[in-house]
């Protein structure tokens, strides 16, 4: 079966209104589109970290981060997965698993500086 041309396009339009809704405190109807995204097979790395967010902005912070396991589990792992787990993470009241997340986030972010300036 061929896949229609239009539907990389129909994708990034997918994810742009994901992130308007987002940014306009819509996280149930960026849920949705994200949703739609993830059943097309088109659900990228920053795609799949935006639905963390607008799961854990629409109170289901573990939605959220099965979400965020999901993608660790097809080697998706970026450091602002961490930083979404570790905000899950509070709201559910697990302040050591919350602190280990943002420990790891910054230790990625401080590597990533140190690779960028050649230290």
């Amino acid at each position: 079966m061929r896949q229609d041309p239009r539907l990389p396009t129909a994708c990034n339009v997918l994810r742009v209104l994901a992130y308007a809704q987002l940014q306009n405190n819509q996280p149930h109807n960026a849920r949705i589109l994200l949703a739609a995204l993830d059943q097309l097979g088109h659900l990228d790395v920053r795609s799949r970290a935006m639905k963390a967010l607008a799961e854990l902005r629409d109170g289901a912070p573990g939605v959220a981060l099965a979400t965020l396991r999901d993608g660790a589990d097809k080697g998706e792992e970026i450091s602002l997965f961490h930083l979404i787990r570790a905000q899950a993470y509070m709201k559910q009241g697990q302040a050591t698993l919350a602190r280990a997340a943002m420990q790891r986030y910054i230790s990625l972010r401080s590597q990533g500086a140190a690779n960028a300036t050649g230290t």
